[in-house]
């Protein structure tokens, strides 16, 4: 999966706050962060959009294989 870059304009509150949370040694980047952020946020839209609809697990699953490949690793790069 290729990568884009793009350009963020934060507060300085917001920039603060990613800084403190790299030099914790937490995180390797303010980008390692936003990533993250952004993961879990498609992730719970994901989630209340499956809960909406009904679907369940089983029904997920079988969707997921019709797919014929890792739903999550090709949204995010990663399996979950």
């Amino acid at each position: 999966m290729g990568m884009t870059t793009i350009t963020v304009n934060l507060s300085e509150r917001l920039n603060e706050y990613l800084e403190r949370k790299v030099r914790t040694g937490l995180y390797k980047s303010k980008d390692e962060i936003i990533i993250e952020s952004l993961r879990e946020k498609v992730l719970n839209e994901l989630k209340k959009e499956i809960a909406e609809r009904g679907i369940t697990r089983e029904s997920f699953e079988e969707l997921r294989k019709e797919a014929g490949g890792d739903i999550a690793r090709e949204i995010f790069g990663k399996t979950i």
